[in-house]
C-alpha cells in the first residue's frame, strides 16, 4: 500500500514539474515572440530613418539645380537678343517670346534637370518569424510598413509635378529679375558700341551748339 502510494505521489510530482516546463517554455515563447516583434519595429523606426535621410540628400540635389537654372535665366537676361531688351520689329509676339525667352530657358533646364533625381523608395529589412502569439502586434507592425510604403511610392509619383512646379517659380523669378530693367533702352545705351576716337565721353565741347565763352580755360 505504502509502495502504491508513492507510485501516486511520484506521478503527482513529476505532473507537476511537467505542467510547471510547459508553463516555463510557454512564457519564454511568449517571451521570444515579443522580443522578435520589437527588433521587427526597431528595423522597421531604422529603415524610415534611412529613407529620410536620403529623401534629404535628394531634394537637396534636386534644389541645386533648379537653383542653377534659376541663375541661369537671370544671366540670360544680359544677353544681346533675348531678355528685356529684346524687340523684333513688326512682331510683338516675336518680341514677347525673346523677352520671355531667359525665364522660359532656366526654367526648363532646371525643372528638366531636378527631375533628373530619382528619389528613393522605402524598403523594409524587418524579417519577424512565424509565432502563435502577438497576432495583433504582427498585424500593426505589417500594416505600418505596407502603408509606409504605399505612402512613399504615392509621393514619388506627385514628385514629377512639384520639380516643374518649382521650375515654373524658376521662370517667374529670372522674369522678375529681367522686367527690374523694364523697356527703358537708355540702361544699355552705347554698350558694346564701338567708341574708338572718342577721348573724353564727359565732355561737351564736341556738341552742336557750344560755344566757347571767354575767361573760361579752353
Amino acid at each position: 500500500m505504502s509502495s502504491f502510494r508513492r507510485s501516486l505521489r511520484r506521478l503527482a510530482q513529476e505532473q507537476d514539474m511537467a505542467n510547471r516546463m510547459s508553463k516555463y517554455d510557454l512564457g519564454r515563447e511568449v517571451s521570444i515572440e515579443k522580443g522578435d516583434i520589437d527588433e521587427g519595429r526597431s528595423q522597421y523606426t531604422s529603415d524610415y530613418h534611412a529613407w529620410q535621410n536620403a529623401q534629404a540628400k535628394a531634394q537637396a540635389r534636386k534644389s541645386k539645380r533648379n537653383l542653377w537654372g534659376t541663375l541661369l535665366g537671370i544671366g540670360l537676361n544680359f544677353v544681346p537678343g533675348i531678355g528685356p531688351m529684346a524687340k523684333v520689329a513688326g512682331k510683338p509676339i516675336l518680341t514677347a517670346l525673346a523677352k520671355a525667352a531667359p525665364g522660359m530657358i532656366g526654367g526648363a533646364l532646371g525643372g528638366y534637370s531636378s527631375s533628373r533625381v530619382d528619389m528613393p523608395g522605402f524598403q523594409s529589412n524587418v524579417n519577424v518569424p512565424e509565432g502563435r502569439f502577438h497576432s495583433q502586434a504582427r498585424k500593426d507592425l505589417s500594416r505600418d510598413i505596407l502603408d509606409t510604403i504605399q505612402f512613399v511610392d504615392t509621393a514619388n509619383e506627385g514628385q514629377s509635378l512639384l520639380d516643374w512646379t518649382n521650375a515654373l517659380g524658376s521662370m517667374q523669378t529670372a522674369s522678375q529679375f529681367g522686367g527690374l530693367f523694364g523697356d527703358d533702352e537708355s540702361i544699355f545705351s552705347g554698350y558694346g558700341d564701338d567708341t574708338s576716337g572718342v577721348s573724353d565721353p564727359t565732355s561737351f565741347r564736341s556738341r552742336p551748339g557750344y560755344q566757347h565763352q571767354p575767361g573760361r580755360p579752353s
